[in-house]
């Protein structure tokens, strides 16, 4: 929906512009410079919503849901390889809070 909410207006304007002759070339330049970084970036957030699950799984104790939420959000986007740092941190804190209650 995202990508098409973009592609849309593009080619309405270029149709009006060029009268109906040669929008494809818009289009093509359009795609070319823009489509890729735009695609890229629904990917990673994508990806990171994925990341999300997982890590709500991975606090309600369900340590193979995580990581099969997190191999889904791995294999939509490799940016979610950074989320193992956030769950390192999330690990290490529930130890240390653990250590201070007993």
């Amino acid at each position: 929906f995202i990508e098409l909410a973009m592609i849309v207006p593009v080619y309405c304007v270029a149709r009006f512009y060029c009268n109906g002759k040669n929008t494809w070339i818009v289009m093509l330049v359009y795609l070319l410079v823009f489509y890729c970084a735009g695609l890229n970036a629904m990917r990673q957030y994508i990806a990171m919503s994925f990341v999300l699950v997982s890590f709500m799984f991975l606090e309600r104790g369900r340590k193979g849901l995580c990581v099969f939420y997190f191999a889904i959000a791995f294999l939509y986007h490799s940016s979610a390889i950074v989320a193992l740092a956030v769950f390192a941190l999330w690990v290490m804190c529930c130890r240390r809070q653990r250590g201070r209650s007993r």
